[in-house]
């Protein structure tokens, strides 16, 4: 069974105004799973996360990610392991810095770059390139998908399969969406289909 969700770091902003512009409430409820629709904590590095248990959450739209770094850093992430894509980007000043994104239905090699990413993007691709050639034969393996995912962490310091030592670092926040203010993440919330 694969992870499909959806996460944004902030830099420089408070968790209560990240909150408010997400449309988001403090539980004061905490968990060591991400089983919640949304769920955040701050991360050793300084950046305040905000995870969503859905791959295409509105939070990582570029409209909401827009408005959120027009006071913030912001770097995102999208992830949907039962078909191997994932996509992070950075955003600065309401603008989309960069944008990686792996698609293995496009090939196992597939990795889309607009912007300008950060110079790790070359080692972490030319890494996975070849360890893809070395194991090419072996079904399901999918190095670059880790790419994109591998850049974000290096920005923010989180990765979803990957925890950090110490167990004030496991437990999550569960966030609830504010019912008093109408945001995407509220209109979307009961759509299934």
């Amino acid at each position: 069974m694969g992870v499909s969700i959806s996460w944004l770091a902030v830099s420089d902003m408070e968790p209560e105004a990240i909150h408010k512009q997400l449309g988001l409430l403090s539980s004061r409820e905490f968990d060591a799973d991400i089983k919640y629709p949304f769920a955040g904590r701050v991360l050793p590095s300084g950046w305040y996360l905000v995870v969503a248990n859905r791959c295409d959450s509105p939070m990582v739209r570029d409209d909401m990610l827009s408005s959120l770094s027009m006071s913030a850093r912001v770097v995102a992430a999208s992830i949907e392991e039962h078909v191997m894509y994932c996509f992070s980007s950075c955003w600065r000043n309401g603008q989309q810095e960069w944008r990686v994104q792996h698609e293995a239905e496009k090939g196992a090699t597939h990795l889309e770059v607009s912007g300008i990413p950060p110079e790790e993007l070359e080692t972490l691709r030319q890494g996975a390139l070849a360890r893809q050639l070395c194991h090419d034969d072996e079904v399901g393996v999918d190095y670059v998908f880790d790419v994109p995912l591998e850049l974000a962490k290096h920005l923010v310091g989180f990765r979803h399969d990957q925890s950090e030592p110490g167990p004030e670092l496991e437990f999550f926040e569960i966030l609830k969406v504010d019912e008093r203010v109408e945001t995407p993440l509220k209109r979307e919330r009961w759509k299934f289909w």
